[in-house]
């Protein structure tokens, strides 16, 4: 046999490939010498074509992991039918696992490996002793099919006289598609957003106690699937691994813990020493006949959830192996199916459509039959269910190795994974339709400051996350403390999740520990309740923490905004000036996002409190806020918080009507839209108590939106607080072509000048948006 080499180039030119596509063995391990750049070059053709397909599919819903999918079996496809291709870039040597195909498969299986580890990492164990009733009664029940199964499977074994080895691929086939796994449900429901709602919440547990059930029932079976010469080998190991794990790798992580200072970030040698001993657990499980992701599973469970370590691991790890590496695994997987021998064989696989399509049946009927019981509605419950059956990236992981250990055939393998395809591209799609999330707060009943009765008390949602704002936060509700009403307070603490899969809610009336020594928010806690306990009962402070991803953050507030019926919601500003010289310290993008998101779907009246440090008002010290009013329904909202606020008598409240010149109301023979008449009628009172206690009001007479904006700049410094309504995309004469140049333009024209940086005052800004309300 000759073979042709290219010197100048330094490739090795292998033969042709025979007829049946797959050459000789000498051809095929006969690659390009240099692996790195062929390496480099699979990847760059493996990301190029999943995120073609994920361009394409995404608007109809599909996930990445569907994309990936696709790009895989797209490829095989190219690969069993090109020569060139085969020849040079992804050889069909996969199950010898030698050439070139070695690296890239030794380089996604390691990110799948870390996969597992940071699954782990992120899995609280402690949840499974505090979900409800209702979690564990779903999670167990989802695994029914598994038990309605079994007997199935003998009566098809006895009917059509099934051998040994294709009974062992059913069942195997039939257990996969049984249990739920806590991974997956995790990435769909953060997909759908809805990780951190009341449902999301209760799918996760359940997906947990499903998953942990699950563990337990495979590494039986595969214990006592051993012969018993290695049985009590094997069990021996793995007992002394856990004893290994719980009694020195979990004790020497919570010492890591503690020689690390409050605050301060992990030592890089902490880091390195848990991913050697992630290595060397997943080298001793493979040595006691579990697959090597097994023991970086569970050294990922020991992981103490959540900062410092657990959090420090996810942040360096995630991007690396579960944005690059996972990718590849998934797209590889994938490339390795066979649509030929799948043409072949499927007239004899009938059994294996039944087993895949009943087991969905049973294991969805399993899942909403109990949340039914639970007087769940059904839409719930059938989101429930779909969610627990479906299927992804830990199913397809199985079969992969049940093909490469020669436990499935290669059509069945590409059959469970085209079945596993449709799964994950068809459940997301519904779900989208079941969880209409554009009315998941629609605001049905009124819930403003407008349509709240003068003589109750006002409800506010006052949100925290970081301690500069409890400072900022208080000096705000002290200053709409009326002196004739009580306020309600419900202050959320919201802290971003690291380190952990499982989003938290805590309401510190029901609960003041979690995971006995974790303490959360105590500062938040202290602060508000002795402000609470100083205001002589016309303050009742409820706390909260909540801990969410930042992406999903305006749900928990959207939901107790909701929950407690609040007519005001209050956030933060994402910018911070300095006490010293009124520059600008930070900027935080994400929080900015988040506000952007409560405006856009709150069930209430929504305030963003933009903080220059100003005092409170106190006995001895004037406290003057001023109150711009243009008209509209969010310029109404305002001025009923600053009239709630003028019933304090250490508040003198400011009314500055702006009126354009030709749109003035006192205009004779001017024709007044119903708009203004509210208008008209909101200001009659202001105009009546005009120079009369701590009231005033005043009109300024401008011609355009420049003319606004310098005498918003000059009046400023005569506040030390300054309310005006959002007006988000409203367009009038006194206004105009001021949003062309707004900074900040989700503020509206008003707000966006208040926060500008070159605006040099100490007078901080309240933003109002009245209640938007969703009817359709």
């Amino acid at each position: 046999m000759s073979v042709k080499t290219d010197r100048k180039n330094c490739i090795t030119l292998p033969p042709k490939v025979n007829s049946n596509g797959f050459g000789d063995a000498y051809a095929q391990n006969r690659v390009i010498q240099f692996s790195l750049p062929q390496l480099e070059l699979q990847m760059v053709v493996i990301f190029t074509l999943t995120q073609l397909c994920h361009f394409l599919l995404r608007r109809l819903g599909a996930t990445p992991f569907v994309s990936q999918l696709l790009a895989g079996m797209i490829l095989s496809t190219i690969v069993r039918h090109d020569d060139v291709v085969m020849r040079y870039l992804f050889p069909l040597n996969w199950l010898e696992r030698s050439g070139s195909q070695a690296i890239i498969d030794a380089v996604e299986f390691l990110g799948y490996t870390f996969f597992f580890f940071l699954t782990g990492a992120k899995m609280d164990m402690g949840m499974l002793f505090k979900v409800g009733k209702k979690a564990w009664v779903i999670g167990v029940s989802s695994m029914v099919s598994l038990v309605f199964s079994i007997p199935t499977l003998g009566i098809m074994a006895n009917k059509y006289k099934l051998s040994e080895q294709h009974m062992f691929q059913l069942s195997s086939l039939m257990a996969i598609q049984s249990f739920s796994a806590f991974p997956v449900i995790y990435q769909l429901l953060n997909d759908l957003k809805v990780l951190n709602t009341e449902l999301g919440r209760l799918a996760l547990c359940s997906s947990l106690v499903s998953n942990i059930a699950g563990i337990l029932l495979t590494f039986s079976a595969s214990i006592f699937s051993m012969p018993p010469d290695k049985k009590w080998k094997n069990l021996g190991m793995t007992l002394s691994f856990f004893t290994t794990v719980m009694l020195v790798i979990r004790p020497a992580m919570k010492w890591m813990i503690q020689q690390t200072p409050e605050g301060k970030p992990v030592k890089d040698r902490f880091v390195h020493t848990v991913l050697i001993i992630v290595l060397l657990s997943a080298i001793y499980s493979d040595v006691f006949g579990q697959s090597v992701v097994f023991g970086a599973f569970f050294v990922g469970l020991a992981v103490p959830v959540g900062p410092p370590l657990g959090s420090a691991l996810v942040e360096k790890l995630d991007c690396f192996f579960l944005e690059m590496f996972m990718p590849l695994y998934v797209t590889i997987s994938a490339l390795k199916v066979d649509f030929d021998a799948l043409r072949k064989g499927l007239p004899k696989m009938n059994l294996d459509l039944f087993i895949v399509t009943f087991v969905f049946i049973i294991k969805f009927v399993a899942s909403v039959i109990p949340p039914i019981f639970c007087k769940m509605p059904i839409n719930d419950a059938v989101t429930i269910a779909l969610v627990l059956c479906c299927k992804g990236i830990v199913e397809l992981g199985t079969y992969r190795y049940m093909v490469e250990v020669k436990k499935f055939s290669q059509d069945r393998y590409t059959l469970s994974v085209i079945a596993l395809l449709l799964n994950a591209a068809a459940i997301p799609i519904v779900l989208n339709h079941l969880l209409s999330n554009s009315r998941k707060y629609g605001g049905y009943q009124k819930r403003n400051v407008t349509n709240l009765r003068h003589d109750t008390r006002l409800p506010v949602l006052a949100c925290i996350h970081t301690p500069d704002n409890i400072s900022s936060m208080l000096r705000l509700i002290d200053s709409c403390q009326s002196a004739e009403n009580a306020m309600s307070v419900n202050v959320l603490h919201l802290v971003k999740l690291l380190g952990q899969a499982t989003p938290i809610f805590i309401s510190h009336q029901m609960q003041n520990k979690v995971d006995g020594n974790k303490s959360y928010s105590d500062n938040v806690i202290l602060a508000f309740m002795r402000y609470a306990r100083g205001s002589s009962g016309k303050v009742q402070a409820s706390m909260f923490t909540a801990i969410s991803p930042p992406k999903l953050m305006h749900e928990d507030i959207c939901y107790l905004a909701l929950d407690k019926n609040v007519s005001l919601i209050l956030l933060p500003f994402h910018r911070k000036w300095s006490n010293v010289d009124g520059a600008v310290e930070y900027e935080d993008t994400r929080l900015r996002t988040l506000n952007s998101s409560v405006l856009q779907r709150a069930p209430c009246s929504v305030g963003i409190l933009i903080d220059r440090g100003h005092r409170g008002p106190e006995e001895d010290v004037e406290f003057t806020v001023g109150m711009l009013f243009l008209g509209g329904g969010d310029d109404r909202e305002a001025l009923s918080l600053a009239k709630r606020m003028a019933t304090n008598p250490r508040i003198h409240l400011r009314v500055v009507e702006i009126c354009h010149r030709e749109n003035n109301s006192n205009t004779p023979g001017m024709i007044m839209s119903w708009d203004r008449i509210l208008d008209m009628e909101m200001l009659r009172d202001v105009k009546d108590n005009h120079q009369r206690g701590n009231m005033s009001y005043a009109v300024e007479i401008v011609e355009d939106g420049p003319e606004t904006a310098k005498l918003v700049r000059e009046m400023v410094y005569e506040f030390n607080l300054v309310i005006v309504g959002r007006r988000y995309g409203v367009e009038c004469a006194v206004t105009s072509g001021l949003q062309e140049w707004a900074e900040l333009p989700e503020l509206g024209v008003l707000g966006d000048l208040l926060a500008s940086s070159d605006l040099d005052t100490k007078a901080s800004a309240l933003v109002i948006q009245q209640q938007q309300y969703i009817t359709s």
